[in-house]
Parts: C-alpha cells; sequence; structure tokens
C-alpha cells in the first residue's frame, strides 16, 4: 500500500472517531494564527495528531535513513508542553543583553525575521502566552502602546512599539535582545568550551532513544531566541548502529547529525544551536568532531586567526568503542583544522594532516553568513 493512501486512511479514521466543534476550533485558531504564525521550533502542525498512525507504519524506514546518513536533520517535535501562565508584571524597563536588533514595521521589506510579528490581538496577556514569554508588561501613552516580553528574572527581551491608527493598534518598531556582534549567543562565561554552562540542562532531547544507557551530556548553554528571550538548549552524543549520534535541541524539538568513525573531522555546527533561530542574525559557532574507534587520533586542534589554536575536548562513556573529539571555535577564523595521528598508530598515514572547513564533511557555508 502507498504512503499516500496508509495517510489518507489513517486521517479517514481519525476524523470519522471524533466529533469536532468546527465552529469553536474555526474561532480559537483565528484568535491563535490570524496574525500570530505558530513558532516553527515548538509548536506542532494540527495535521500530526491525525498522522500519529502514518509514523507507526514509515518509522522504522525513517530510523534506518538516518543511520545512513551523516546530515539526520531535524526530529519530529515531541510532546507540546502543556502552556504555563505568564506573569504580568516585574519586567525591566532597560536592557541589559549586549546588543539590540531593530524591526522597523513601518518599512516593508526590511524585516526579514517575520517568524515574530508583535501584535495585541486577543490582548497582551495572550500574546505572551503564544510566545512563551515568561513575563509581559503592558503600558498605553496616549496614542502610543508598549508590549515587554522579559525572562523569568525579569531581564527584558523585547520591546514593541505600537502606534494607534483609528480604532487599531498597528505595529511600529520592536527591539530584540542578540548577543555580541549581532550573534544568536548568550554570554556564557568560558563561552568556547565544549562544557556544561547552564544551570539546568534538560536530561534529554527528542530524538533519544527513551533508554538512555551510553548517552553522555556533551553541551548545554543559553541563547537568545527570535524574541530576545533567553532559551536553553543541549547536545549530547550518543550511539546508533556503528556511528556516533548528535543531538542537539529540548524536549520538545532537536536536530542531529551521525557521525561516522574515522580520523577525519566532521562539521556538526548544524547541531550546536537551532538554526531556525538565526534568520537575521550571526551563528558565530563553529563545531568540529571526530569519532576515534581505532584510538588512532592523538589531538584535534582549531587554528584561529590571530588567537591560539583550540584544543578540542575528549568525551568516553564505557561501552563506547572509540573516543568523541569536539572542538568549538569561531567559525569565520578558523584557518584550517589540523589532526595529529598517534605515533605507529596508523601506518602510511602522515603524522599530522591539515583540513581547510570548508572542504570538511557536513560544511553548510549558509550556517555562517
Amino acid at each position: 500500500m502507498k504512503v499516500e493512501q496508509l495517510l489518507t486512511d489513517g486521517l479517514r479514521e481519525e476524523a470519522q472517531a471524533r466529533e469536532v466543534d468546527v465552529a469553536g476550533l474555526w474561532a480559537r485558531t483565528q484568535a491563535r494564527l490570524v496574525e500570530q504564525p505558530a513558532r516553527r521550533t515548538r509548536r506542532l502542525p494540527l495535521v500530526a495528531a491525525a498522522a500519529a498512525c502514518l509514523v507507526a507504519v514509515t518509522g522504522a524506514l525513517g530510523l534506518a535513513g538516518l543511520a545512513g546518513s551523516d546530515q539526520a536533520g531535524p526530529a519530529s517535535p515531541g510532546p507540546e508542553p502543556l502552556p504555563s501562565t505568564p506573569v504580568e508584571g516585574g519586567v525591566d524597563d532597560e536592557f541589559s543583553c549586549p546588543e539590540q536588533l531593530v524591526h522597523d514595521w513601518t518599512r516593508p521589506g526590511t524585516v526579514l525575521d517575520t517568524d515574530f510579528v508583535p501584535s495585541l490581538r486577543v490582548g497582551p496577556a495572550h500574546q505572551a502566552k503564544v510566545h512563551e514569554a515568561p513575563r509581559y508588561e503592558y503600558e498605553e501613552r496616549g496614542d502610543r502602546a508598549l508590549l515587554r516580553f522579559g525572562n523569568a528574572d525579569g531581564t527584558l527581551g523585547s520591546v514593541s512599539e505600537f502606534r494607534r491608527e483609528g480604532d487599531e493598534w498597528v505595529r511600529f518598531r520592536t527591539d530584540v535582545c542578540i548577543g555580541e556582534n549581532g550573534s544568536i549567543g548568550f554570554p556564557e562565561r568560558a563561552e568556547w568550551d565544549v562544557n556544561r554552562h547552564d544551570e539546568a540542562p534538560f536530561d534529554r532531547v527528542v530524538g533519544m532513544p527513551e533508554r538512555q544507557e551510553g548517552w553522555l551530556l556533551v553541551d548545554s548553554r543559553r541563547y537568545y531566541d527570535d524574541i530576545g528571550l533567553v532559551r536553553h538548549r543541549a547536545l549530547f552524543a550518543g550511539l546508533c548502529g556503528q556511528r556516533m549520534c548528535l543531538r542537539g535541541g529540548t524536549p520538545t524539538e532537536s536536530s542531529g547529525y551521525n557521525l561516522r568513525a574515522g580520523a577525519v573531522p566532521h562539521d556538526a555546527s548544524s547541531v550546536f544551536l537551532p538554526i531556525d533561530e538565526m534568520e537575521e542574525r550571526k551563528n558565530p559557532y563553529g563545531f568540529w568532531v571526530i569519532y576515534d574507534v581505532e584510538g588512532v587520533v592523538e589531538s584535534l586542534t582549531a587554528e584561529v586567526r590571530g588567537q591560539q589554536g583550540r584544543n578540542a575536548h575528549r568525551f568516553y562513556v564505557d561501552g563506547w568503542p572509540g573516543q568523541l573529539h569536539a572542538v568549538l571555535a569561531p567559525f569565520d577564523r578558523v584557518e584550517s583544522l589540523t589532526v595529529v595521528r598517534r605515533p605507529g598508530a596508523d601506518p602510511g598515514a602522515p603524522r599530522r594532516t591539515t583540513y581547510t572547513p570548508e572542504e570538511l564533511p557536513g560544511y553548510r557555508p549558509a550556517l555562517h553568513r
């Protein structure tokens, strides 16, 4: 039976088993989505539940495809968490983040990141809930209104200004938190160390197996999302067949890279931070990894222009047949990656091999514009 027919039959059976309040559903959908498109990484398409039967049929095929590919790509979103109620008040009036990105809504075509479109439809509390802002504040000053979104600690993430036109509030300008030099990255201490940086990393991310034996937390840190709020992300590594699987994300979304064993570095920058949060911001992070099963790699070093080279961290879990070497460095300043082999470990191979970032597996220049 064709996949299309399986999906059709599954949708028909699901529809026949349910009594749907069409009018109510339409009203709720309009209230949420007319001006507020669903956030890409946190919200499920409405068809996902109805198509669940197809997942069971095609799951084995999908997993087989991932195991044979370096670029595993994004995982299917996990269960959507129950929305929390944003707290009104307690948001700072001034920014404390390194820089701000300005959206000028009066100039069509100048705003590239349209995943966040500010609105006052249904009220500020509703907008804060839609965008998963822990805190919000709203004030009107004559024909001018301000909507602030804040983090749980009260730090300001973004402020949107509206101007009154007749009976409507029209978006005018939004200032959004970003990192230094237009980066998505939060200013962590020892930022370039592959390490656990945030205080409460996730226990797992979607795409990892339920049984997590043999999986290791490689890195966890904060970043600024597309509305300037501070979010958390974790990166795990674990075996999947004969490869080392990297999964970076949250309990509801993730991306992956399946790493073949060998002594050649792979560019796994695509899993380090969420690439769909970077439409107008810079991704400064280059992330290179080696899965060394034969024990031939003595060191992996990123040669950084104007700085001392950065050496890879080594990771190992009981049960792994080899080690994972991982190095993080500012992508636009990395001139080369150098692999040094252990003496006599790989007869016939050069002791030292140097690669440019562009010639390595996994290289995606669009990630580092």
